[in-house]
Order: C-alpha cells, then structure tokens, then sequence
C-alpha cells in the first residue's frame, strides 16, 4: 500500500487506481504467505503442547549429535542439560550404545535420579527427510521403575511360593 500512496501524485494515477491495486496485490501475497507457510495451522501448537506435556522424556538430537531440545520430563530425568550426547553418554555410561549412525533401537538404563535408583527403557529413532536424509535423533526414556519394582515382587512371592506349601 506504501507503494500506492507514492503512485498517487503520479501523472495519470487516476486513470490506474494504484491504491486500490495496490491494496489488491498486497492482499493476494499475504493471502499466498498465509496459505504457504500455514502460519494459522494448529499443528505447530499442537506439537509443542504434546512434547511439553508428554511423561516420557524426549531428547531431541541433530547430525551432530547436539542435544537442539528437551521436554520438561527429560530435563528432570537429566540433572543439567547435556550440551551433546557425549555428555549425556558421561552422565549415563549405557547410552554409549546410541552413539553413531543408528537405526531405531531400544535398551534399558539404571541410574540414579536425585539419588533414588530409577529405570528407564531408552528408545533411539532416527529422524530423517521424506527423502530420507538424515536430521537427527530422537531419544524417548520411558520410566519403567514401577514396573520393574512389580516384576521384583512377584519373583519374591513365586520363590516363596514353594517354601509355603512345604510347610502345610
């Protein structure tokens, strides 16, 4: 429309109505801007909402191995943020088997968390182009503690199990 105003005090300018075309085309490129880059869509919210509220943590890896983002879960988990996965492999030595190219893998790590000892199931996807070129890693720890407390527990009860049926 700026440009519309100077036009205005052209020679002529009423024969074109420049400020009505400009408006006009001003209008067609945002609508286009709108429209191409979705910057109304609900999906980027949504996604951000998801991560931040989401129980498992989420690390957030590039190419080179540079920890770009981690919810609030995976912050807890990890005492500082870890500049890299190196540091993060230093602070947990079991995730010494992510590092490097990788397809999705799965392990289970057991450290310490506030100084209770906690476990987690570490999951590594690949994050990837539809054309399939490599952006990164994602890395999900799911907290298994309590189930691996249930597990210990049902083992406890199967091996007395028999004792108690020695006894009657």
């Amino acid at each position: 429309s700026w440009l519309g105003h100077m036009l205005v005090d052209m020679p002529g300018s009423s024969v074109l109505a420049p400020l009505t075309s400009s408006f006009v085309l001003s209008s067609v490129i945002v609508s286009w801007a709108y429209f191409r880059w979705r910057i109304f869509s609900i999906v980027p919210l949504a996604k951000d909402v998801v991560v931040k509220t989401m129980i498992d943590g989420l690390m957030v890896l590039d190419e080179s191995d540079h920890v770009v983002e981690m919810n609030p879960t995976a912050q807890a988990i990890f005492a500082e943020w870890p500049d890299t996965l190196k540091a993060a492999v230093a602070a947990w030595p079991a995730l010494a088997v992510f590092h490097g190219e990788g397809s999705a893998s799965t392990l289970e790590v057991s450290p310490e968390v506030a100084g209770t000892p906690r476990f987690y199931h570490a999951t590594q996807t690949p994050l990837r182009t539809s054309a399939g070129y490599r952006l990164g890693r994602g890395l999900i720890f799911k907290e298994v503690t309590t189930e691996k407390q249930q597990h210990a527990r049902i083992v406890e009860q199967q091996k007395a199990l028999p004792m108690l049926g020695e006894r009657q």
